[in-house]
This record gives structure tokens, sequence and C-alpha cells, in this order.
């Protein structure tokens, strides 16, 4: 039932549009526009389907791109709307755009809050020896361990696997996510800083 709703949210932003032109002023034979504005009329479908959103379960929200999203853990929001510094749009950004979408969905399972949360260490993985250039051994090193020895980068015997998946996974997203920030940063700093 709910995803039928969110379904039906989600169909009427991509069609909503606000009249801006009427085709006869003078008719009286009702309202009859030719001219429409999508962008404000989706601007204000947002608006108010967000203040109704809000308030359901958890909370969520219907995106600029019309999707409906879980809100962020309390106190994370800006860690998640957050813009990357520019380094390497089809290796980095886009993949951690990807993988935020992929977390925040409303109707993603546990399997693909997992993959987001994959997805995020293999931008790790990707900028792993620049982490090392700019002296994170020591984070990097524990960032992995946890990765590698909790299922998350490898699937073989021993790892460790009976945890709480669903708290589990959110706070490895966050952190992860804070990370790859924090790693960026450092990195755009090193290479200014190079001669």
């Amino acid at each position: 039932m709910e995803d039928d709703l969110f379904d039906v949210i989600e169909f009427l932003y991509d069609r909503v549009s606000e009249p801006i032109h009427r085709y006869d002023e003078w008719s009286n034979h009702g309202d009859s526009y030719d001219t429409f504005d999508r962008e404000t009329g989706k601007q204000e479908f947002r608006d108010r389907i967000n203040e109704l959103l809000c308030d359901y379960r958890e909370g969520y929200e219907i995106s600029k791109k019309g999707e409906i999203l879980e809100f962020s853990e309390e106190g994370l929001k800006e860690l998640v709307l957050a813009e990357l510094p520019a380094y390497d749009l089809e290796n980095v950004e886009q993949r951690v755009e990807s993988a935020i979408l992929k977390f925040r969905r409303s109707r993603s399972s546990l399997d693909e809050k997992f993959d987001a949360v994959r997805n995020l260490f293999d931008v790790l993985e990707w900028l792993r020896d620049q982490i090392k250039e700019v002296k994170l051994n020591h984070a990097e090193r524990a960032l992995f361990d946890i990765a590698n020895n909790y299922s998350i980068r490898h699937h073989k015997d021993g790892q460790k696997q009976d945890y709480d998946k669903a708290i589990w996974y959110n706070w490895m997203f966050y952190y992860s996510l804070a990370t790859i920030h924090a790693c960026l940063k450092l990195i755009k700093k090193d290479e200014s800083q190079s001669p």
C-alpha cells in the first residue's frame, strides 16, 4: 500500500505543472490554459508534499529528481547533502551520488543498502593510493580492516556476519561517506600545496 502511494506521488510529480496563461481570458467556460511552468509547479508540489511526508514514519521527502527518499539520520543531513570537492566525476562524485540515492530510496532493502555501502568502499579503494600519500595510513588500515572482516568487501569463510545489519549498514554508510569527504579535502589540500 505504501509503495503504491509513493508511486502515485512520484507519478504526479513527474507530470505536474503550474498554469500561467489562460487560453481565452474572456470566456466563462471554465479554466482553459495553454501555457504551463513545469519547474514552478514541481517546486510547489514538492513543498506541499514534503510537509506531509516529513511526518510519515521516520520521515521522507521527495527529491528534485522526483524520488521519495528517507530522511537522513539526525544530524547527518548536511553530510548527505554536502557537495564533494571536484576530483574525478566518473570514479568518485557520480559513484558517491549513486550510492547515496541507493541508500536513501524509500524502497531500499537491506541488500540495496549493503550495495550502497560497498559502493562507497569501492570509491575508497579507488582513492587508496592517494589516501596513503596524505598520511592517513592508520585510518585507511582500520577502515579496510572493518570492510574486509565484516563481509562488506569480500565474502569469505570466517568473516563476522552475526550483527544487526540495519544498524551496521547505517553506521558504515555514514562513516564511509564522511571518510570520503575528509580524504578528498586532504588530497585537494595536499595537491594545492605541492610545487
